[in-house]
């Protein structure tokens, strides 16, 4: 499939965007948990066990003074539960308003979504993704979300309205798209690249 040089210039930024991002999360999980740990060797008092043991024979005030600021830092930083910050990530209410089977024969799909005009792009990704798994008969797949109001659902169903082209773009929401080949591929304004 032939994509205009925009697309594949957006795909290719927010992949490296997307990577960038996932290796930041993952860094500071690795930190936080390094803290969770330390924060539960002190209430064992495992921790002041190893730094005096570290710090056996050095009279240096400066390095005394470092421990110090770092059990401070220690003590006031935060924990953050990221098991649970996954469970409060959940998919939000939609409503499938129509599925269209493209082509039999490559068993292409399209499905149209409504949904909160509020909801992020990370809730809506995780919604994407989850249609997709649902609705494994495409090997090509289509999905468009809309806002859920009366422009939004009238898009979804098809059906002809007098709306601007400006209403159109605010309502259209979403597009993902996803094929063995290609991959998926997610955009929070589809409007742009139609000329809507």
């Amino acid at each position: 499939i032939n994509k205009p040089l925009k697309v594949k210039i957006a795909v290719s930024a927010l992949i490296i965007v997307s990577m960038i991002y996932i290796h930041s999360l993952r860094k500071t999980e690795n930190e936080i948990r390094q803290d969770a740990s330390l924060e539960m060797k002190k209430e064992n008092g495992q921790l002041d066990q190893e730094k005096k043991l570290k710090h056996i024979g050095d009279s240096s005030p400066t390095k005394r003074s470092m421990v110090s600021k770092t059990e401070e830092l220690i003590e006031n930083k935060p924990i953050i539960d990221f098991q649970n910050a996954k469970i409060k990530m959940s998919i939000p209410k939609f409503r499938i308003e129509r599925i269209e089977r493209l082509s039999d024969a490559f068993d292409q799909g399209k499905i149209y979504v409504t949904l909160n005009i509020d909801t992020d792009n990370a809730s809506q990704l995780l919604l994407c993704d989850s249609l997709a798994r649902r609705f494994d008969e495409f090997s090509n797949i289509v999905i468009c979300l809309y806002a859920d109001n009366e422009i939004g659902i009238n898009i979804a169903k098809g059906y002809i309205n007098d709306a601007t082209n400006q209403e159109k773009r605010h309502n259209w929401l979403a597009m993902y798209t996803y094929n063995s080949v290609e991959g998926k591929y997610f955009d929070d304004n589809p409007g742009e690249y139609l000329g809507i």
